[in-house]
């Protein structure tokens, strides 16, 4: 084998300990503690309670995979941690550790032999149940991390909602709910309904009101697939949950979301999606679809296409795909036939 493709195979075979290793890190506070000075194993050892001989070592693989910098026994962040992992800067990615190695991840994957074999999930906990509990980790921590994606989608209808007398907005799955709130938050006539698991709705709440919008929304709890949604709505929000379903089951729900919406009203779908072409033309889509496989028992990364078919027959048209270039995430807007 070439000295480079075993390295390569090498390299990802250990990805899984840098994941860990950025994850403790984030987690014991050690990148908040070399951003504000930097330091010596044992003066991080002591501010952080950690044992000394745990915080050497940890230091020294965060070295190792180019995080930290160390000099005579000194670690200070390296540019690459001080752009990202500094709490303090804008760029801050630290929430997103909560998310993309979150315990349900990790468990779920390491019995990926298992679904394969079997073709879904192997766990008893998973995300086919409405009070699974990462929905509520997501709820919390992954809105600092959407950000982009929560202006692109506001951009894409900013016009659109600022001419409308009234906007009524269904925000289905909403997890943190930014989505809504922040459409509440630009335009004063909308008004939101939130719809998600009860757990999941009491952490929404609390970014409605830190957004200054909790007055102009409310919350319906329960199963989207069988609860009253209420209506007519002239925006609806389906944000990262089709891909948890068949095409055929998400266009069950997107027809009982265009009976509730009013003619001539919009339809914003976000979640990570595939393109039509060659798998290496969307490799993130595929990677997902394979949390997927070991979250659901018919869910994945739906493509550009079937989205456009499952829109049609839902009573959708004039389709439009977002994409974006920092993240995976696309936004797709379709208008209500």
């Amino acid at each position: 084998m070439p000295v480079q493709a075993s390295a390569e195979i090498f390299q990802t075979l250990l990805a899984y300990k840098k994941s860990a290793l950025l994850r403790t890190g984030i987690e014991l506070g050690v990148f908040a503690r070399l951003a504000e000075q930097q330091a010596t194993a044992d003066e991080v050892a002591r501010d952080l309670e950690l044992a000394p001989r745990g915080s050497r070592l940890l230091l020294n693989a965060l070295v190792a995979i180019d995080v930290l910098e160390e000099a005579d026994g000194v670690y200070r962040l390296a540019p690459l941690a001080a752009e990202t992992l500094d709490p303090t800067r804008d760029g801050y990615l630290g929430e997103l550790s909560r998310i993309l190695t979150s315990r349900w991840e990790w468990e779920a994957m390491g019995r990926l032999p298992e679904a394969v074999r079997r073709g879904g999930p192997v766990i008893a906990e998973n995300a086919e149940q409405l009070n699974y509990g990462y929905y509520e980790e997501f709820a919390t921590h992954a809105s600092a991390v959407t950000k982009p994606t929560v202006a692109r989608l506001t951009g894409t209808i900013y016009d659109w909602a600022a001419q409308r007398e009234r906007l009524h907005v269904l925000d289905l799955a909403c997890g943190h709910g930014k989505y809504g709130f922040t459409i509440a938050q630009q335009h004063p006539q909308a008004r939101v309904w939130s719809v998600d698991s009860a757990r999941v709705l009491e952490i929404a709440q609390k970014h409605a009101a830190r957004l200054g919008v909790a007055d102009r929304v409310e919350t319906i709890a329960g199963d989207m697939f069988t609860l009253d949604l209420g209506g007519p709505y002239d925006l609806v929000l389906i944000t990262n949950v089709l891909h948890h379903h068949t095409p055929e089951r998400a266009t069950e729900l997107l027809r009982r979301v265009a009976a509730v919406t009013n003619p001539g009203g919009k339809l914003i779908l976000v979640g990570i999606t595939a393109d039509d072409g060659p798998v290496r033309d969307s490799p993130e889509a595929h990677l997902f679809s394979l949390l997927m496989l070991v979250w659901t028992e018919n869910g994945e990364a739906h493509s550009a296409g079937t989205y456009r078919r499952m829109l049609s027959a839902a009573g959708y048209k004039d389709m439009r795909l977002h994409r974006q270039a920092e993240i995976p995430m696309r936004i797709i807007v379709a208008d209500r036939a």
